[in-house]
This record gives structure tokens, C-alpha cells and sequence, in this order.
């Protein structure tokens, strides 16, 4: 993005002040630069000073979050290096606005079932300045209680017992009870325990 020149001159008491925001040359810089010259004249003399800040968006990258997605509440988790407004783009919403500069681990609301592979988060400090969007990972949400049923008769071979199962959906076994076996995760279809 080229920034354009612009110039604010301000007098205050016997100094004049000149705020300068330009890119360098031709370069492309993402970064606006504020020079602060500060002009004052002591009899025939004029001496002046150029103070350069340069003044970046904030930055954001992607932390560990608790749970991306637990008991279909998504959250989300990411470092921001500066305080700002959260916007949010995409499917995605959350109550959460505000971030402060550090870690945040934010909650997605009103999610329905499907594949989320379209969100964003931004943060606008208090002087405009946008991050660069943070893509959320892909996620899904699924409210579908899994069905699982017998296939076959039980097989008794010695102190085991052998039993087909048929799964609607692909996911952890867990037994309860006095049973375990070896098979822990079932795929969409058949599976033999």
C-alpha cells in the first residue's frame, strides 16, 4: 500500500511543530512512518530536531487454544501485540471484543453443524491501525449422536468374547463396565472387536 504525503503543521508557545506521515521514495511500505520535527528559533539561530516512531498494526499469531473444539463450544486461542477491537470475519462470531496485548482464548457462539473453513480475526488498535486477518484453523461441528450396533453373533474363543460392530460415524471406543479390548477407535462402517 503507498502512503501518501500529508502534512500537519500545529504552533504551540515559540516551537513549531510539523507531523509528517510519508513511505520513503517510491518503496511500498505497509508501516506508516510519523516524523516530529520540532523547529525553534533563538535569536538569528534555527536549530531543529526530527524524531522518527515508526508506528506498525497490531500483529497477531495462532497459540495452543484449551479445546478448539469440546463438546461442539469452540474456542479459539491467539497473541496479539497490541490492545485493540476484535473483528471477526467469516462464519465465526464471539460476544468477546476487546483483546488486550498478550494471550486470548476466545468462544465462537451460535455455531451450527457443519465445516467452519472461513474465519478470521483482526484487531484495530486505538490509532486505526489493522492487523493482517489470522485464519482459524479448520473445524467441525457436530451435534449427531454417533449409532452403533451389533453386527454378527458374539464369538466366545476362550476368555474372549468377539463382536462385529457398525458405526455411522468414525470415532473413539470407549467401554464401560466390566469390558476392554484392543480396538479404540471405529471407523464409519464395520469394525471387528
Amino acid at each position: 500500500m503507498m502512503l501518501n504525503q500529508h502534512r500537519l503543521l500545529l504552533i504551540v508557545s515559540a516551537a513549531l511543530i510539523v507531523f509528517l506521515c510519508s513511505s520513503c521514495g517510491s518503496e511500498t511500505s505497509t508501516e506508516p512512518v510519523f516524523e516530529v520535527a520540532e523547529t525553534t528559533k533563538a535569536s538569528d539561530q534555527e536549530s531543529q530536531d526530527v524524531f522518527r516512531e515508526v508506528i506498525s498494526p497490531p500483529t497477531l499469531s495462532l497459540i495452543e487454544s484449551r479445546a478448539l473444539n469440546e463438546n461442539n463450544l469452540v474456542s479459539f486461542g491467539f497473541r496479539s501485540s497490541k490492545a485493540g477491537t476484535i473483528s471477526y470475519s467469516g462464519s465465526c462470531t464471539s460476544s468477546t471484543r476487546n483483546a488486550i496485548e498478550g494471550d486470548h482464548h476466545i468462544r465462537f457462539v451460535m455455531m451450527v453443524e457443519g465445516t467452519y473453513d472461513d474465519c478470521a480475526i483482526q484487531v484495530t488498535d486505538s490509532g486505526g491501525n489493522k492487523s493482517e486477518p489470522l485464519r482459524v484453523p479448520s473445524f467441525k461441528v457436530d451435534f449427531t449422536v454417533p449409532e452403533l450396533s451389533q453386527i454378527g453373533d458374539l464369538k466366545v474363543e476362550g476368555r474372549n468374547v468377539k463382536v462385529g460392530l457398525k458405526s455411522s460415524e468414525a470415532g473413539k471406543l470407549v467401554y464401560s463396565g466390566n469390558c476392554s479390548g484392543d480396538l479404540v477407535y471405529l471407523k464409519q462402517g464395520n469394525s471387528k472387536g
